[in-house]
């Protein structure tokens, strides 16, 4: 890994310019609504100072409705800045998330579910994060069980079926469990993705393009969706779910490539 300074700074470009400049779009729109408490309040504050998982957490907290979802850009904030404190230590990267696994767990018992401190440490998961660490480290050391399950085709199978199915049957899993599971299934299906013969590959021109946007498009979705919805109740249209769907996916996708950075420098690339 580069000096800390640099990784630092390679991070700040990627994540606080767009991360404000939605933030000052959102409020602007909805000041020009006439909905101006909606996102002034004293929730604004936590997103301002890059704490979103705050009020996101808590139940005494204002959120602010277009930027409730920014909670997961204050959780990666706040791993990206302890990243680098670990030293690459593959056992150190095991330890924090088997530690913080059993703190969530132990404060699920002790506190509550609805507690502040767990839902905190719930919210920010560092369990999950730092297992991938973990499983990264091991990849790249070639450790041959996970060679030997990341080519698992069964496997790979049953983790595409238990994610196509978790929007369906999640609410079954434990609630202290649900992004430990997912975490689990989705580290199945990088590790299967990256292997040698994955079931599904999604490696091509396409996946690789809105990949590129990905930040982008978890950033502006929810605002843009938003006003979208406005016009379209507004103008009393009546489109099939379908239709609505594909629109609002071409219109966010469209508006998350105008705010990449890539954008600016390069010409629309080519994805056929």
């Amino acid at each position: 890994m580069k000096s800390p300074r640099a990784y630092y700074r390679k991070r700040a470009r990627k994540i606080l310019p767009l991360y404000y400049g939605y933030i000052a779009v959102s409020v602007l729109a909805f000041i020009l609504l006439g909905r101006v408490s909606d996102v002034v309040n004293a929730g604004l504050w936590y997103y301002v100072l890059m704490i979103p998982q705050v009020p996101f957490a808590a139940s005494g907290i204002d959120g602010v409705l277009p930027l409730v979802h920014l909670w997961f850009v204050g959780v990666i904030v706040l791993f990206y800045a302890l990243f680098p404190l670990y030293g690459g230590k593959k056992r150190l990267a095991a330890g924090i998330a088997v530690s913080w696994a059993l703190l969530k767990w132990g404060l699920y018992v002790v506190v509550g579910k609805d507690a502040f401190a767990y839902r905190f440490v719930s919210v920010t998961a560092f369990d999950c994060l730092f297992f991938g660490v973990w499983l990264g480290m091991l990849w790249r050391q070639g450790n041959g069980v996970l060679t030997r399950i990341a080519e698992n085709r069964v496997l790979a199978v049953f983790a595409w079926g238990l994610f196509l199915l978790s929007g369906i049957y999640g609410k079954y899993i434990p609630a202290p469990m649900r992004i430990e599971f997912m975490a689990g299934v989705g580290a199945m299906l990088i590790l299967n993705q990256i292997s040698r013969k994955p079931v599904l590959s999604l490696e091509n021109r396409v996946c690789r393009w809105l990949g590129s946007i990905s930040y982008e498009i978890y950033v502006v979705q929810i605002l843009v969706i938003m006003l979208l919805s406005m016009l379209y109740t507004h103008a009393g249209w009546s489109w099939p779910g379908l239709v609505i769907y594909g629109v609002c996916t071409v219109v966010v996708v469209f508006v998350a490539y105008c705010c990449s950075p890539v954008s600016i420098i390069t010409k629309y690339p080519k994805i056929t």
